[in-house]
């Protein structure tokens, strides 16, 4: 069994051999790293059975003109020079996260999810996708008359940053008819200060910009945040205001 842990590692603990997976993979950007590099965790039993992806310099053991023999795990699967800089980037994202604690990031997060499910179950004509309990820091929503690029766009122009689309999850929305979804992710930065000050590690978030999220004011984010705040939208009332705009042509998709 192999679990794609892309949007698991950043916002839960995760404990492979607890999980008893074959393989499970993540990404460094997904993580607050830079992009291009992630992980492959995978049971040796099962890593030594697989042949190399690629060849290049310390992946082989021995090359003769009739044949090639490779080198022990893990160097048989990282031929050649890797990217560096990304891998050191990644060290110093997974030393920042484990320094605010992930119970820290965990709770706050189930803090954004419960605020931000009140505010979007309360707007009138709004679909919330996925209502499982204890789910991950992602709100997927929509509404039935409003296509979820159009609605993508004016978010992103009031400066709320979210997905649209159907998210690497064709298959699934295609077998529930769902057109797409707007998703918005959250973590860290949105409006973290005030968890940290809480849990006394104000310390470790100082001199990075804060995103304030409503009902929070931008003053009350800068009594508790020493460092520059930007106060966001109320996603609420731009929805609202959406609705209100549905007399305008709507872009036409295939």
């Amino acid at each position: 069994m192999l679990v794609d842990g892309a949007q698991g590692m950043a916002h839960r603990r995760v404990d492979v051999q607890a999980l008893g997976v074959d393989f499970y993979t993540a990404s460094a950007h997904k993580m607050y790293a830079p992009t291009g590099i992630g992980l492959l965790y995978g049971k040796t039993e099962w890593l030594e059975k697989l042949p190399p992806y690629q060849g290049g310099g310390e992946m082989i053991a021995t090359v003769t003109m009739g044949q090639s023999t490779y080198a022990p795990l893990p160097f048989k699967f990282e031929a050649g020079t890797p990217s560096i800089e990304a891998v050191v980037g990644w060290g110093a994202a997974m030393d920042w996260v484990t320094a605010l604690g992930m119970d820290a990031v965990m709770a706050h997060e189930s803090e954004l999810m419960a605020y931000g499910t009140e505010q979007l179950t309360a707007i009138e004509g709004l679909v919330l996708f996925g209502t499982t309990a204890d789910k991950a820091a992602v709100l997927s929503f929509g509404f039935a008359n409003v296509h979820p690029y159009d609605l993508g766009t004016l978010l992103d122009q009031q400066g709320v940053a979210v997905r649209s689309g159907q998210h690497c999850a064709q298959p699934i929305m295609d077998y529930y008819r769902i057109t797409g979804t707007v998703r918005a992710s959250f973590a860290l930065g949105l409006g973290f200060a005030r968890s940290l000050e809480q849990r006394g590690l104000g310390a470790a978030y100082q001199s990075r910009p804060i995103l304030c999220v409503p009902p929070a004011s931008a003053a009350e984010c800068a009594m508790a945040y020493d460092g520059p705040v930007w106060q966001a939208p109320d996603l609420r009332v731009l929805c609202e205001s959406l609705i209100d705009e549905q007399a305008r042509p709507s872009l036409a998709y295939a």
